[in-house]
């Protein structure tokens, strides 16, 4: 599956998630994972227990997800980077806002957030 086909599945997640959160008026749903989207599949959340293998494999998924999240984000901000001319002042806004419109950036409320774990980023991976 392709970065943005990943991207555009686990939106759909979240979009999922939070409507349910925000009808049950509950905040406490760890137990969801990408499989309890599909009406197919059984819960992970029907063995409620810390060694239950539905509960491990919704850890491993999501910490797999928010890595590929990331990535994605900060190709998006590399690539933009890449395309700027060398004398271009960075418009953090304008990128923040357009990444958003692509679905990106999801954890991030401002462009300053943004900027800053993107910088946070590039100094842990030099």
């Amino acid at each position: 599956m392709s970065i943005m086909g990943s991207i555009m599945l686990l939106m759909d997640f979240y979009k999922k998630k939070y409507e349910q959160e925000a009808t049950s008026g509950t905040d406490d749903d760890s137990n969801t994972s990408l499989a309890d989207t599909n009406t197919d599949t059984p819960s992970a959340s029907a063995n409620n227990t810390d060694t239950s293998p539905a509960i491990v494999s919704t850890r491993v998924s999501s910490s797999t997800n928010r890595r590929l999240l990331a990535e994605s984000n900060w190709k998006f901000v590399q690539d933009y980077l890449d395309c700027m001319k060398d004398e271009e002042a960075v418009n953090w806004n304008v990128i923040y806002t357009q990444g958003k419109d692509q679905g990106l950036f999801i954890n991030y409320t401002k462009a300053l957030s943004m900027k800053r774990a993107y910088y946070h980023m590039k100094s842990q991976t030099h």
